[in-house]
């Protein structure tokens, strides 16, 4: 019979361990106003299953606070990473996105505006975090 020792046995079964990470979307309000944030989506979208994205509606609307609680929302879409596929899938089911203040109204339209800022903010070991930091 092989006598294995408790730290054998422990270091195998860290070893072997998954340890996917949560695939998280977080947006937050660094103005030192309240914004609503309006995103037009592609009807019936269905990207990864996620509520931010398979709402029924074709308009997605939130207002963050400049402080405090309501300044940030974050969206879980599953586990791994944000593949480029990943964001290519995304930027493609965003029609338009809105930022709307008391003062002005910015909109991003073009596939390309969005392809070219939420890559690049990929954060995590595993680029598993997408942060979008409004200012």
């Amino acid at each position: 019979m092989i006598k294995i020792n408790i730290s054998t046995l422990i270091l195998i079964l860290i070893l072997t361990t998954s340890c996917d990470v949560a695939k998280t979307l977080s947006i937050e309000n660094s103005t030192e106003t309240d914004i609503t944030l309006r995103i037009f989506q592609k009807p019936r979208n269905e990207y990864l299953g996620n509520e931010f994205f398979s709402n029924k509606s074709d308009t997605i609307e939130h207002l963050l606070t400049s402080k405090g609680n309501n300044s940030q929302i974050k969206y879980l879409y599953g586990w791994g990473i944000w593949s480029k596929n990943d964001l290519k899938e995304m930027h493609q089911s965003i029609n338009e996105i809105q930022i709307i203040s008391n003062s002005d109204t910015i909109r991003l339209k073009s596939k390309e505006e969005l392809a070219s800022i939420l890559p690049s903010k990929r954060l995590g070991l595993w680029n598993n975090y997408l942060k979008i930091k409004i200012k």
